[in-house]
């Protein structure tokens, strides 16, 4: 039997393993996702939207992220 995993970590594996997955892709723009996944690195600010950009920068400080 495998070891219990908490949700958050089902749903960052689907977003990270999944990427053709409707389900993965909605979840790539929630604003939780999209902010665990640049804090990461998994996901860079190139690809979010202005809007979604302008959103994020209401909860965290855009500059903060790690670079490549």
């Amino acid at each position: 039997m495998s070891q219990p995993k908490h949700i958050s970590e089902v749903l960052h594996q689907l977003v990270l393993n999944n990427p053709n997955d409707p389900y993965a892709q909605i979840l790539r723009h929630c604003p939780f996702m999209q902010i665990e996944l640049l804090k990461e690195g998994y996901m860079t600010l190139d690809e979010l939207t202005p809007e979604e950009k302008e959103r994020l920068s209401h909860y965290i400080d855009l500059e903060d992220l790690p670079n490549d």
